[in-house]
């Protein structure tokens, strides 16, 4: 569904800051 669309987009979002952040 659309809330589980937007949940997968903000924890991939999430991912990225944290690798960009680490390197």
């Amino acid at each position: 569904g659309v809330v589980l669309a937007l949940m997968i987009n903000t924890n991939a979002l999430a991912l990225m800051a944290l690798v960009s952040i680490n390197a």
